[in-house]
């Protein structure tokens, strides 16, 4: 099993830096939720990718809305 925090939930002004300091807070994934954003999540494809491997954490999962 894997702990992840909700990407929202974490304290930063960028996605990566929000990764990171999940990592730094012992976390082992992140779920991006997509009211954390202000558009579609599909449109933060290249940010979550590049925050991926800044952190090395992986995605646990995408909420959606629905």
């Amino acid at each position: 099993m894997k702990f992840a925090v909700q990407h929202n939930l974490v304290p930063g002004t960028s996605l990566a830096e929000r990764f990171q300091k999940a990592a730094e807070y012992g976390y082992e994934a992140v779920e991006i939720t997509a009211w954390g954003f202000s558009d579609p999540v599909t449109n933060h494809r290249d940010e979550i990718n590049d925050a991926i491997q800044k952190s090395g954490l992986p995605v646990s999962s995408i909420c959606s809305m629905g």
